[in-house]
Formats: structure tokens, C-alpha cells, sequence
């Protein structure tokens, strides 16, 4: 009598499974016994899933496996968003210290989804060579850590004695404030409540920096920050209206601020006048105390806990009006044209609309009622004469009961919360890394359009086939054979004009 053969039968379990008979042991208390039953495996393969219960603890129910090539391209976005995110710490004066470049890689980390990533030395100094940043010692990063957080304080004296030492004349206000200035009629809901504190939006956004003394008898050009060192619109442009400067992430820099400050220096230096700068803190601003040498220039930065508070003031508030009605009006235009809202806004329509407003609308009045409203104007050394402006409202086309209505305040006040300076701008450097086709490539000037010129040969020839397919076939209307005859004279008027000159 011949036996049996022996089979072998293999119980496959799931992840899933695995982790579910777990669950079941531990949360609800069942018996191994009644779990065998259920998955129809025996006790034993049962215990030796509950005894590995930690090797499955730390591993998802739907986890994807995730092939090399995918790792290696989100360690490559990784590199790239650490050099970008090491060039606007150097924009901000950031001192790159070791645990900050470490601590920035492993937020990148989580954010591009790099597993098991642990910022060893080996990576750091691979990075540091490669990025040429020079390595700290440990004392002198305390010292640097120190000094940042001192740079922050200011000094002890009280704003309103400072104030009291230079006239209205002389006391200039620097007063940034954030713009979604693609932000048509129709598209509201999409900016409605957003404040970007991580450098979001940024293609979306401009910072504009208004300069302007308390009486309002000097406004200086309005600076313009977008994200872009030269935006398609600004390409054929050989003079603004206003100063245009990029960052990162359409925010107000140190570096920025720095640069603009100088010249102002040098200005007031050279019509020998002295001046008072007034500006709200920022995080961004942090060794604003030791890399910065004025001559005619005193600087006072504002803490938001001042007797002053925020500062908000009203003619910004005006100056957002006239751009949303500007907007509004330039929507309507092209909604009678064409029946639908398709007009796009470039950085140029929004910078010329905000020259014309800020050297038109806004006037000396409107600015001396916004810091009388805001309390500056009692502190100096010549307050000037309590006067209430009437603000009065010009529809320029539009209904008044339209300006006055509900929608267009919220309309106006879609970026009334808008950062417009910080530290932080991963949302904006992930933003740019997911827009390039290479993550580790740094985004270059376009190639030069005189590389793929046609010779004039082949144009010929091209032509010449054109006109011998136009003439050969039937019913061809008349339109197009004379649009050929234009092209074709273009073509050989051109050729004369060259044999001319040579």
C-alpha cells in the first residue's frame, strides 16, 4: 500500500491581515483560538504574527512601494529645494549653522516624501561642499545664535521721544503691504482667506513697498516685489514707472530692504538733510542692527506690542480700492467685448495701475488724515492742524451703490491678511521645484531664439512648394491666395533690402 505524498500548505497573510489580527488580539481582547477560525489558518501561524506584532507596527495598511527611480528624484528635489531655501536664508542675512541646514532637510524630507533620510555628516558635508558654504565651529554658532536673538530686541527708548525730535517733513514711513493682483471679479472664492505665512501663491502675489513722509508733500516711487527677475511682460520695458525687484517667494527681504535704505542714504546725504525711517518688525529683519551704516538715516522699527500697534493705515486701504475698481473696470470691458470675463493680469497692467493711483489718487490730504487717524501725528515736533478729509468716492464708470456694497469691500479686502515678509518659504520653493521639468537643474535663461533661425534657402523652398500645392488644387478661396502674395512680397522685399544694404 503506497502513501500518501506530503503536501505543504502555505498560509499567506496580508499586511492588512497581519495588522487587523493584531488589532484584534490587542484592542477587542480576542482569543487566538477564535482569530485562528475566522482567517481559517492554524493557532500557531496565529502566535507567530502576534509575537512579530512590532515588525508590523510601524508599516501602513495601504503603503506603496515606491521604485529607485522615484527615491532618487525626491532626493534630488531635496537638494534643489535646500539650495534655494540656502539662498533666501542668505537673502534674509540667515546665519547657516549646522543645525539649521540639518533641521531644513528633514522638513524637505517630509515634505517631498524621502524615506529613512537621516541628514548624516557625510550628506552635510557633501551639501556644504557643493553649495560652498563655509562650516561653523560650535562657539561660534552659539555666539551667531546669540546675537540673533538680541538683533530682534530693540533698544530701550519710547518711539513717541523719538518722534518728538524730527518734523513731519522729515519722518518718512515705510508701509509694505501684500497684492493678489491677479485677482479678477470672478475669481474671489479662489484668494478668499488666504495668507501664505509659507511663501504660497507666489506667482500670484507682489509686495509693494510705499515710502512717504507724514505732511504727504513727498511720495517716493512705490517698490514693486514679485518672483520673477523679469517677467514676460517686463521683457520689452527699458524704464518703470516704479522699482521692480524679485525674491523668492514675492516677499520683502533684508537684502532688499538693506539696498533701498543705502540709497535713500545717499540721497538725503547729498541735499544734507536728516530723516527719520519708521517701520513695522519683522522676523525677516533679524541682523538688521550690525550689517547696516547710515549717515543721514535714523531707523525705528516698531514692535507690534508699541503703544502704536500694527501699523494700518487708511491710504493703503484707498490705494487697494482704486486697483480693485480698476480691475472691475477693465473686467466689465471685456465682458461686453467678448461675453465672458477672459482678461489675464500681468505684473505690467498691475504696476502701471498702481503708479497712476499712488501719484494721483492718493493725495497730501488723504495721507495726513490716515496718520492722524493712526495717533503719529500728535508725537511729533510740528503736529500739524486737526483736519477730517472727506474721502469722496469717484465711480469712474461703475454705480456708486456697486463701491458701497458688500461684495466690493470683501472684493477689496481679499489680501487684507497677506504676509508680505517672513522667513519661511517651503510652500513657495516646493511650488517652484514641482513647476521644473528637472528637479535638479536650477531654472536657466531661455535659450537665445537666433539658434533656430530657418535660412533663407529653405524658406524659399517652402514657398515655393506652398504656391505650387495653392495653384494645382481647386476651389481655393480667395483669402488665402492673397494672404500668400502677401507673405511671398514680405519675403522678397526683405531679400532686396538686404542685397541693398550689402
Amino acid at each position: 500500500m503506497e502513501k500518501p505524498e506530503y503536501v505543504r500548505v502555505l498560509y499567506k497573510l496580508s499586511v492588512s491581515q497581519r495588522l487587523a489580527i493584531v488589532e484584534r488580539i490587542d484592542r477587542f481582547g480576542a482569543s487566538v483560538k477564535d482569530v485562528a477560525k475566522e482567517y481559517q489558518v492554524p493557532v500557531r501561524a496565529i502566535r507567530e504574527v502576534y509575537k512579530n506584532k512590532d515588525k508590523y507596527s510601524g508599516r501602513s495598511i495601504h503603503r506603496k512601494t515606491i521604485s529607485k527611480t522615484a527615491v532618487r528624484a525626491n532626493q534630488q528635489r531635496l537638494e534643489h529645494a535646500m539650495r534655494l531655501s540656502v539662498q533666501l536664508a542668505k537673502d534674509n542675512d540667515i546665519p547657516l549653522t549646522t543645525t539649521w541646514l540639518r533641521s531644513k532637510a528633514h522638513d524637505f524630507a517630509k515634505l517631498f516624501n524621502v524615506l529613512q533620510f537621516k541628514g548624516s555628516s557625510g550628506w552635510y558635508h557633501k551639501f556644504r561642499t557643493q553649495s560652498k558654504i563655509e562650516p561653523a565651529d560650535a562657539k561660534k554658532e552659539s555666539s551667531i545664535n546669540a546675537e540673533c536673538g538680541s538683533a530682534n530686541t530693540e533698544p530701550d527708548c519710547d518711539p513717541r521721544q523719538l518722534l518728538g525730535q524730527y518734523r513731519a517733513k522729515s519722518t518718512f514711513f515705510l508701509v509694505p503691504f501684500g497684492l493678489f493682483y491677479k485677482c479678477t471679479p470672478d475669481a474671489v472664492a479662489g484668494y478668499h482667506r488666504k495668507v501664505c505665512p509659507n511663501g504660497g501663491l507666489a506667482d500670484h502675489r507682489l509686495t509693494i513697498l510705499c515710502t512717504v513722509n507724514m505732511d504727504g508733500s513727498e511720495k517716493l516711487p512705490l517698490m514693486v516685489i514679485g518672483n520673477e527677475k523679469s517677467p514676460s511682460s517686463l521683457s520689452d520695458i527699458k524704464s518703470l514707472p516704479v522699482l521692480y525687484r524679485c525674491n523668492l517667494c514675492s516677499w520683502l527681504c533684508w537684502t532688499v530692504l538693506r539696498s533701498y535704505i543705502e540709497q535713500l542714504d545717499k540721497i538725503f546725504q547729498k541735499a544734507n538733510r536728516k530723516a527719520l525711517l519708521v517701520m513695522q518688525d519683522s522676523p525677516a529683519f533679524v541682523n538688521r542692527e550690525k550689517n547696516i551704516q547710515l549717515n543721514a538715516i535714523k531707523l525705528l522699527f516698531l514692535q507690534s506690542n508699541s503703544c502704536f500697534g500694527k501699523l494700518q493705515f487708511s491710504f493703503i486701504k484707498r490705494l487697494k480700492q482704486h486697483y480693485r475698481q480698476e480691475l472691475l473696470n477693465q473686467s466689465l470691458e471685456s465682458m461686453e467685448d467678448d461675453k465672458s470675463f477672459n482678461w489675464k493680469v500681468t505684473v505690467l497692467n498691475a504696476v502701471n495701475i498702481l503708479a497712476r493711483t499712488w501719484s494721483g489718487e492718493i493725495s497730501p490730504a488723504i495721507i495726513r488724515s490716515s496718520f492722524q487717524e493712526a495717533g503719529f501725528s500728535k508725537h511729533l515736533k510740528d503736529p500739524p492742524n486737526n483736519e477730517v478729509h472727506s474721502c469722496s468716492t469717484d465711480g469712474n464708470g461703475i454705480a456708486p451703490e456697486l463701491l458701497t456694497s458688500d461684495w466690493f469691500d470683501g472684493y477689496c479686502a481679499v489680501d487684507a491678511n497677506l504676509v508680505c515678509s517672513g522667513l519661511r518659504g517651503d510652500r513657495a520653493i516646493r511650488d517652484i521645484i514641482k513647476k521644473s521639468q528637472n528637479p535638479s537643474a536650477v531654472p536657466v535663461q531661455p535659450p537665445n531664439p537666433q539658434a533656430s533661425l530657418v535660412s533663407k534657402d529653405s524658406l524659399q523652398a517652402a514657398l515655393s512648394e506652398i504656391q505650387g500645392v495653392l495653384y494645382s488644387a481647386q476651389n481655393v478661396p480667395k483669402d488665402i491666395l492673397g494672404h500668400f502674395q502677401t507673405i511671398q512680397q514680405l519675403f522678397d522685399g526683405s531679400q532686396s533690402l538686404e542685397t541693398t544694404k550689402s
